[in-house]
């Protein structure tokens, strides 16, 4: 039945983002890239593998994060161009896809994944080519989407300036815009923490 199986995702998802958020040791606030490094390195300890985090530019109205599984390590590229706040919407897009065993891109032989890990290696030619080829479930995207959300939202105490000052309204579109830019919004009678508009 489909509700039972929303509900196990649903406690799957806070289990995850608790335990992610549980050894976390920095102090806040953080620089965004070290509080999205150190999220891919407590994944690293649970996968058992290194999971290493990247930013890059996608290339126009394509993919905005991408998930490589290199065998024996991944590496999570999000987009550069994004506020930090957005940024961590989409690792956590990612690292729910691999939690979820949803196949990231994979990629193929020790050569590839040295280059790519290298600090200074170009990304881009290697995002157009997984971003022009990407495709996705649904079903898939939208579980990423509520965990991505998820953890963002519990991740706002480490970023200065962070632009997640209330719930983030994650049942359309527009409030994840809206929390990327910035955009406080305007405070709605009776709304309290954890009831977001409709």
């Amino acid at each position: 039945m489909m509700l039972g199986r929303g509900m196990g995702i649903g406690r799957n998802m806070r289990r995850l983002c608790a335990e992610l958020l549980d050894e976390l040791t920095l102090p806040a606030p953080a620089r965004p890239a070290d509080l999205c490094t150190a999220l891919c390195d407590a994944m690293s300890r649970r996968r058992g593998r290194p999971v290493r985090f990247r930013t890059a530019a996608f290339p126009p109205g394509t993919a905005s994060g991408l998930w490589l599984d290199m065998h024996d390590q991944d590496l999570i590229l999000v987009e550069e161009r994004t506020a930090p706040d957005h940024q961590l919407v989409i690792l956590g897009h990612e690292l729910w896809h691999m939690q979820a065993g949803h196949g990231g891109h994979d990629v193929d032989g020790a050569h590839v994944a040295a280059r790519l890990l290298d600090e200074g290696a170009d990304l881009r030619t290697v995002v157009h080519r997984a971003a022009a080829r990407s495709r996705f479930d649904l079903a898939e995207e939208e579980e990423a989407e509520r965990f991505g959300l998820l953890l963002a939202s519990k991740c706002r105490t480490w970023l200065a300036g962070s632009s997640l000052r209330g719930p983030v309204r994650r049942n359309h579109l527009a409030g994840r815009i809206e929390a990327s830019l910035g955009y406080l919004g305007r405070r709605v009678e009776g709304e309290g923490p954890g009831r977001g508009r409709s």
